[in-house]
């Protein structure tokens, strides 16, 4: 059985890097950028499901629970209308 350390660890990298694809690869508004939107939230979420399964953030080394707290914001922020203008 995995580490749920380790496998929080490849959720939350997962996550942050579609956070990076979606901020700085794609444009607003795209059908790209849509697209990335989904796989960010499908990754987001299962990082904070498995993250909750061991208790929460605080379970986590800080950096980690920061770059997932940064994916969850991020995703807001990228779905907000003014970002889509």
């Amino acid at each position: 059985m995995r580490d749920p350390l380790e496998h929080a660890i490849g959720l939350i990298a997962e996550a942050k890097m579609y956070f990076i694809l979606t901020a700085q690869g794609t444009v607003a508004g795209s059908p790209e950028r849509a697209e990335h939107l989904v796989r960010l939230e499908r990754t987001t979420t299962a990082a904070r499901e498995h993250v909750e399964s061991m208790g929460g953030l605080d379970a986590l080394p800080k950096s980690l629970a920061v770059a997932l707290r940064v994916c969850e914001k991020g995703l807001d922020r990228l779905r907000a209308p003014e970002a889509q203008s």
